[in-house]
């Protein structure tokens, strides 16, 4: 049986000359993986342009109950970037988010809000008034509370202190290293306080923001178990560097 249904791009992988396997995040089907068959005519063509990371697509699928691949009956675009494209830096973060989204979500995870928060989000961060520095870092802290584990926001004068294991802000230091400085402490309360992509006054230093980046990730592996090793991650500090 043939479905419809909206799909974000995570994953391209070569399969044979003629077939590619590629992991979507659907709509209405939740991270599935799905074999599409490359063609040599120009229709085909242009939807290979498509299939990049964080592409945002209308689909047409076969769908089996049982486990395994999927097939595509027809690939396109459900949004047309206009920034996404033609910027390295926003290039390198779609690189870094279908990494670490493809990592943390479980296959068949069916959820419609988180769909159409990451759906929502890749659409902001196409548009022109994108605070790009700052987008994984906020991106990922809001992607907490749709997978369960938001942190309790619960600062102080005498709470000072991020307990990663705790997943809240604490009286001194706990007796583990999972845990931000008084100072990223303070960075990472002002990071709960912002409720948009766009431009903020939100203001980190290169160091600054890989130390927030990577504590935020060491807190996902500590309450998913996932999601590893990014070897975006390189990439990432390197354009951002």
């Amino acid at each position: 049986m043939i479905f419809s249904t909206q799909g974000i791009l995570l994953h391209r992988l070569k399969f044979s000359d003629s077939k590619l396997i590629l992991k979507i995040f659907t709509k209405k089907f939740g991270l599935q993986s799905y074999l599409y068959f490359v063609s040599t005519s120009a229709k085909k063509k242009s939807v290979l342009n498509l299939l990049q990371p964080m592409y945002m697509l209308d689909m047409q699928v076969y769908n089996k109950e049982k486990p395994g691949l999927q097939k595509i009956k027809e690939v396109s675009a459900s949004e047309i970037f206009k920034t996404i494209p033609f910027d390295i830096y926003k290039q390198s973060l779609s690189l870094f988010l279908a990494e670490f989204i493809s990592k943390v979500l479980e296959e068949n995870q069916t959820d419609k809000d988180l769909f159409d928060y990451i759906f929502n989000s890749v659409k902001l961060l196409d548009s022109e008034n994108c605070a790009v520095n700052d987008f994984h870092i906020n991106f990922l802290y809001h992607l907490t509370e749709y997978l369960g584990i938001m942190p309790e926001n619960n600062y102080s004068s005498s709470k000072k202190i991020f307990d990663l294991q705790a997943a809240k802000f604490i009286i001194g230091y706990p007796n583990h290293r999972n845990f931000f400085n008084e100072s990223m402490s303070r960075k990472f309360y002002e990071l709960t306080k912002i409720q948009s992509f766009e431009r903020s006054v939100f203001k980190l230093s290169n160091p600054e923001r890989r130390e927030l980046l990577q504590g935020i990730i060491n807190f996902y592996n500590i309450h998913l178990n996932r999601p590893g090793k990014l070897k975006s991650l390189t990439v990432l500090a390197q354009v951002f560097s």
